[in-house]
């Protein structure tokens, strides 16, 4: 299909989605055979008409709750594959979500969903540490009322939890890249845990970034949580 100018004898007429080999001043009955030729092959569905859609709608439909046999689904499994293991349908796929993003109701809903099966099925016990104590404040505060990666001004990092009605703070150190408990120089028990750690870090980049998390990053925040005054709290365990 393409757009086509032609001249129908007395002044230019555009023409939006002529069929590939129209003619000017082509019969009406002549083009419906072209069209009506078109049917079936590549590309024809985008010149569908409101009676084709409606019919495509009605062979849809007419499948919905068919139960796919063992074969076609394995077919459908691997064509899938197939496709996902090309680069530019992987990127397409890619770009076609760009932008997109769960409004605050749908993350909301979301959220919601994902609680009360959690709490149906007692299953927080499986979940990570942040997500555990996630639930718990859901719990003690309210859906509405926890909010996860805060920032403020009187605490210029991104906390795990804030509480709008208690002006509360709440950071979860349940890593053991946080110590097991706050950083303290005078602290033989520090020490020794900071020689080892010093040690692995001479073959190891990851206990370095530890070193550099527990004995400097929730010191700072600490501080600074301790001059500006606030209303914070900070855990090891759940």
């Amino acid at each position: 299909m393409s757009k086509h100018w032609y001249n129908n004898g007395k002044i230019n007429v555009f023409r939006e989605y002529q069929p590939e080999g129209f003619i000017p001043g082509m019969l009406d009955s002549s083009k419906k055979k072209m069209s009506e030729s078109k049917k079936g092959t590549v590309g024809w569905c985008k010149g569908l008409t409101k009676e084709t859609d409606k019919r495509v709608k009605q062979v849809s439909d007419s499948q919905k709750g068919k139960v796919l046999s063992e074969e076609r689904r394995r077919k459908i499994s691997e064509g899938t594959k197939r496709g996902m293991a090309k680069p530019e349908v992987r990127k397409k796929l890619s770009n076609s979500k760009k932008g997109k993003h769960l409004s605050n109701e749908s993350l909301k809903t979301k959220l919601e969903k994902e609680y009360i099966t959690k709490s149906k099925n007692n299953s927080f016990n499986s979940s990570k540490p942040e997500e555990k104590l996630y639930h718990v404040l859901i719990e003690k505060y309210g859906f509405n009322n926890v909010k996860r990666r805060y920032k403020d001004y009187r605490y210029p990092f991104y906390c795990d939890f804030y509480i709008p009605s208690e002006d509360l703070f709440i950071e979860l150190n349940a890593h053991w890249t946080h110590g097991g408990k706050p950083y303290d120089p005078n602290d033989k028990e520090c020490q020794d845990k900071l020689k080892l750690w010093q040690e692995k870090a001479k073959q190891s980049q990851f206990y370095a970034n530890a070193i550099k998390t527990w004995t400097e990053r929730d010191v700072e925040k600490q501080r600074v949580a301790k001059e500006n005054n606030i209303n914070y709290k900070f855990f090891y365990d759940i």
